[in-house]
């Protein structure tokens, strides 16, 4: 079953995976595909068989415990966990693959979380700067304070 496709059953399939939030097929891949497993390795650290992963991935309904599972390997913390548990199951390659593209992963989250947070400790500052300002205004009586009604919030 292709993206894009006009075919009415793939339609009403792709419709019922939106209202219920499933995935869709090629976010099935995807997934697999960051962690550079083939569908049988995936299938392995899941408990679910190759068979199945091919047939969601090539278009069939999958149910929401399966979609649950699938959707868990989209976070690397999880991905790592199932290697330790279940990655004696895969060819040691396999096991490289996906545990270095995982640690990749949270390594890229965890620069993205220090971004994110300076920006916020830096904005946070000059909210802090201007409520000081504000305040040291309205104590002088300048002309200059906002209306009370006015007043930054963090």
């Amino acid at each position: 079953m292709v993206i894009g496709s006009t075919d009415p059953s793939v339609l009403a399939y792709n419709v019922y995976r939106e209202r219920n939030r499933l995935l869709m097929p090629h976010e099935i891949a995807a997934i697999r595909k960051k962690y550079s497993l083939p569908q049988k390795a995936l299938a392995l650290l899941i408990g679910m068989g190759e068979v199945t992963i091919n047939r969601y991935e090539r278009g069939a309904l999958q149910d929401a415990t399966h979609d649950s599972m699938i959707r868990a390997f989209d976070n690397p913390s999880f991905v790592l966990d199932a290697l330790d548990r279940r990655g004696h199951l895969l060819s040691k390659k396999q096991r490289s693959n996906a545990h270095n593209a995982a640690q990749s992963l949270l390594k890229e989250d965890d620069r993205h979380n220090v971004k994110k947070n300076s920006w916020k400790n830096g904005l946070s500052s000059i909210v802090t700067k201007v409520k000081g300002a504000q305040d040291l205004i309205e104590q002088t009586g300048s002309t200059w304070a906002l209306p009370k009604d006015h007043r930054l919030t963090a």
